[in-house]
Parts: C-alpha cells; sequence; structure tokens
C-alpha cells in the first residue's frame, strides 16, 4: 500500500491560529467550573469505614467523596451511576487497584457525570474478554467509560489488556465527555487503541504521558473512530506501537465532522508502526487540525489509508526532536518544546497546570516572554522554584484533608 500523501484529493488546509483559539475556546467552556474539587456532601474512608472500595461505592448515598489510604486493593469496581469522587489519600505510588486480570479494573458505564472521578491511584492488571453483549463487545482493560463523563486525573494506568482500549475504552460519550487529564497511561496492550480508544466519544485529553502502549493493529497511543472528536492538548505521545497503521495516533470518522479532532501543544516522537510511525488516518469524513506540536518526521510522519482526509497542519507544527528525558518523560534544558506552545490552548480554563501540577505559561528560557510548553510538563529554568511550588501544592493537599 502507497503512503497517498501525494494525490490531490488529500490537502492540507492554511488554517488561521485566530481560528483555532476560537475552536478550542468553544470547546473548553464547555468544561468550564467543571474540572474544580469535589463538593461532596459526606465522606467514607476505605479501609477504616469498609474495607473495599466497592463496598463504600456502594454504601454511598448523594455527592460522597472516598478517601482510599495506601495499599494494593484487588477488586474489579463499577461506579454505578453515583456522584462519587474517589482519591487517594497518598498518590498512586503507594495506592493501586488491582484487576487480578479477571476484567476491566474500572467502570463508569450508567451516565456518570464529572461529579463522578477517579483521582490518584495505580489502575492495573484489568483484562477485558470478549463480551457478546456489551455494546462495543470489550470495555476497555483498565478504565470503561460508557455513555459518561466522569474525571479521570493524576493515575497511573498500565499492564492492562483488552481488544479495544487496553488502557481507557470510551464508547458512546458524546452528550457527557470524559475529562482524562495528567495520567501516566503506559504499557497497556490491545489490538486497535494501545493506550485510548474513542468509539463514537469525544472528551477532553490533556497533560497525559502516553507512553510504551502497544496495538497489534490500529493506534499505539490513541484510535479514534466514528464520530469521535477528541480535544487533545500538552499530551506527551512516546514510544508507543501499532502493528498495522498509526504508531502514535490513528484515526477513522465514518461521518463528516462539524469540528475538527485537534492535536495542540503535544508531542508525537519515537512511535513506531509500518504505516503511519506518528499518525495514519483513515475515512474521508476524518478532519484534523494540529497546531504548536512536535511530530517526528513533520508531515511524512502521517499517512493518509484514504482520499480527501482533511489534516489542517499548521506552520507552528516543528519536527526537532524534543529532547526528553527517557526517564521522566519531562524536557531537559534546552529543548526546542520550551516556550512554543499556544497559550489560547489553556488560558482562561481551570486546568492550567502541568502534569506535576506545577503552573503553566512560565518565561522556561527567561527571554522576558510567557510562553506554555509543548508535552505534558512545563520547564523550569529554576529547579528550587520549581520545587517550591510542588510543596505548596503538596501542603494545600495535606490541608484539604485535615479539612474534613
Amino acid at each position: 500500500m502507497t503512503n497517498r500523501r501525494a494525490r490531490k484529493r488529500v490537502f492540507y488546509a492554511a488554517c488561521p491560529v485566530v481560528l483555532l483559539a476560537l475552536l478550542l475556546c468553544a470547546f473548553l467552556v464547555c468544561f468550564h467550573g467543571d474540572i474544580c474539587s469535589h463538593s461532596a456532601t459526606s465522606q467514607i474512608t476505605v479501609p477504616d469505614d469498609y474495607t473495599t472500595i466497592q463496598k463504600a461505592i456502594d454504601s454511598s448515598k448523594g455527592k460522597t467523596l472516598i478517601w482510599v489510604s495506601p495499599g494494593r486493593y484487588i477488586e474489579n469496581i463499577d461506579f454505578l451511576g453515583k456522584p462519587v469522587y474517589l482519591k487517594s489519600v497518598a498518590g498512586p505510588e503507594t495506592t493501586t487497584i488491582d484487576g487480578n486480570h479477571s476484567g476491566t479494573v474500572v467502570r463508569f458505564v450508567e451516565g456518570e457525570g464529572p461529579d463522578s472521578g477517579i483521582e490518584g491511584f495505580t489502575i492495573e492488571n484489568g483484562r477485558a474478554e470478549l463480551e457478546e453483549n456489551s455494546p462495543s463487545k470489550t470495555g476497555g482493560g483498565g478504565i470503561y467509560c460508557y455513555g459518561s463523563g466522569p474525571m479521570i486525573t493524576k493515575n497511573i494506568i498500565r499492564n492492562n489488556r483488552a481488544e479495544n482500549g487496553g488502557g481507557i475504552l470510551c464508547h458512546d460519550c458524546l452528550d457527557k465527555k470524559p475529562l482524562i487529564i495528567s495520567n501516566l497511561i503506559e504499557n497497556n496492550d490491545a489490538v486497535k487503541g494501545g493506550g485510548i480508544r474513542c468509539s463514537n466519544a469525544s472528551g477532553f485529553i490533556v497533560n497525559n504521558v502516553i507512553i510504551r502502549n502497544r496495538a497489534t493493529r490500529l493506534g499505539g497511543g490513541l484510535y479514534w473512530r466514528e464520530s469521535s472528536s477528541p480535544l487533545m492538548v500538552n499530551n506527551t505521545f512516546m514510544n508507543n506501537s501499532a502493528g498495522e497503521f498509526g504508531g502514535g495516533l490513528f484515526g477513522s470518522n465514518r461521518v463528516q465532522l462539524k469540528s475538527p479532532v485537534i492535536l495542540s501543544n503535544s508531542i508525537l516522537w519515537g512511535n513506531r508502526a509500518p504505516h503511519g510511525s506518528q499518525i495514519a488516518l483513515n475515512l474521508p469524513g476524518t478532519k484534523v487540525t494540529a497546531a504548536s506540536s512536535v511530530v517526528e518526521h513533520g508531515r511524512d510522519g502521517v499517512f493518509f489509508k484514504a482520499d480527501n482526509i482533511e489534516l489542517n497542519y499548521l506552520s507552528d507544527n516543528i519536527s526537532t526532536d524534543p529532547q526528553i528525558d527517557l526517564d521522566t518523560s519531562s524536557l531537559l534544558d534546552g529543548s526546542p518544546c520550551i516556550d512554543k506552545g499556544n497559550n489560547d490552548c489553556i488560558t482562561g480554563t481551570d486546568i492550567a497546570t502541568d502534569f506535576n501540577g506545577n503552573d503553566r505559561i512560565v518565561d522556561g528560557n527567561d527571554d522576558g516572554n510567557s510562553e506554555v510548553d509543548i508535552g505534558a510538563y512545563e520547564w523550569y529554568s529554576s529547579k528550587s522554584q520549581e520545587e517550591d511550588i510542588v510543596e505548596q501544592k503538596a501542603l494545600a493537599g495535606r490541608e484539604q484533608k485535615e479539612a474534613w
């Protein structure tokens, strides 16, 4: 099969930056005010009040904040449509939900909205087998969202398997859009969508580090299809792989989208596939705008599997080595990603922080201008400044817990 970049029916449109900003603002207004602390009316602590997370969810009434103490919880949990926000006391390094290879680890399948969510866990060892009565036949290995729009933030989602969406599967989530923010999604496996799969689902995907995921066929890092139009901002996609198309991203829209899939302020580097190492696009309904991003090989890293696909590849994209620390996926000093993002992508939102929770839009290269960086991490020229910010946020978290 030959790459169809040269065919005249496939074109690159010159989309002005101001138009991109308007598209982003229109999308983000939908979420402004939702991305905030959970205003619960009651709280539960695991294992003090209940020995398992599921028992705590089962017993909850009204908007409930469930605090989970450090430990390994071997269970598969379902939010049951309840406005429950699940939060670890000490973060994902010490608090794990282990699916024990016996199904999806976390399920949001009864219309949950942003009052439901999960924060600060390692979610691993999920294995979603074929389910003949499920609308998508398989639910994601780590997290399955069906017709729901929960908050999924600050988790480590790893070592999960499924036919579709090894880490996360979002299915029929157009009215309620999942918020997937500041997660490490790594070492997950699927046939389609090793890290994330969006099937007739949109969502806000920001500040995630999506690395070393594998798809035997399509979309090593992320796969979207049908009417899906995810907004991807400040993500880092690295070293994902696909056996056929789209090592980093694979997109296939069967219907003409009213607004494009947006990729902005993101890094695609080191991903691998026989066709479209970084991005592969399929079907003529597919419409993508890529801006202020680092794409390895530039436009040559994009493969077109069909004619009449619209890719608005803006001139502020670059193809220079992003210079990333391979252990942490953070930027190195001198990275071309520093201060090269588009501030309009995050201005006016409630999520103007990076993967580590540090403030965005700082003057990282000390040139007197504050610009957001490309990728999941913001670079600080003064490490002591960054450490001060981390300590301040940790103190704020402790004070929030004590307030309960």
